[in-house]
């Protein structure tokens, strides 16, 4: 693996996290420049391997080193680890009585996918406050109407809105209540950050 370096402590800090560190064998290939001031890593022969999140941790763990600290603070993943191994037997035969089947939750998982798309958001907002047809959403948002349409049909498949016809106009809005529901609460879920 090519490393460029200007000093050192980088090289040696950076070769140690990835030979024996917590990425070693998750970088097949790739290009470290390093300078006192600045950290550029380049994932072009290997994108998929490294991560924005690993790249964060191979900062942190370098710049911890710099001020003398041996340990990077602890992430998110590492922090919700259990380190213990009794079962709550009780706890989990509740849970599973009261959990939906199988299905519902692939369901559910497919509703919260359509939300993964911000133009679907985008459109679904729009919708919350007023039936529209593709002509006034495509101008609202700047598209075009092609990429409405294309939106609205996976919006309808999902049953999140609805259509109306009126002479050769077509009309959407959402299909009920509870698709107004649930983007409030996500909005609220969102600022409340």
């Amino acid at each position: 693996m090519p490393l460029y370096t200007g000093d050192r402590l980088f090289s040696r800090l950076l070769s140690k996290l990835v030979t024996d560190g917590p990425l070693s064998g998750a970088i097949s290939s790739g290009y470290f420049l390093l300078t006192a001031s600045r950290i550029v890593i380049s994932t072009a022969f290997c994108p998929r391997l490294l991560t924005d999140r690993k790249i964060r941790y191979i900062v942190a763990h370098v710049l911890n080193r710099l001020k003398g600290e041996n340990t990077v603070k602890k992430t998110a993943s590492d922090s919700d680890k259990c380190d213990c191994d009794i079962i709550h037997e009780d706890v989990v035969a509740d849970v599973r009585s009261k959990m939906p089947d199988e299905e519902l939750l692939m369901d559910l998982a497919d509703l919260f996918k359509v939300f993964g798309d911000s133009t679907r958001v985008r459109i679904l907002s729009a919708l919350q406050h007023s039936e529209m047809c593709v002509c006034d959403i495509a101008v609202l948002l700047g598209m075009t109407k092609s990429a409405i349409s294309h939106q609205l049909r996976a919006l309808r498949q999902t049953r999140l809105v609805k259509r109306r016809k009126d002479g050769k106009t077509v009309f959407y809005s959402l299909d009920d209540s509870h698709i107004g529901n649930i983007f409030e609460q996500g909005l609220s879920h969102v600022r409340e950050r």
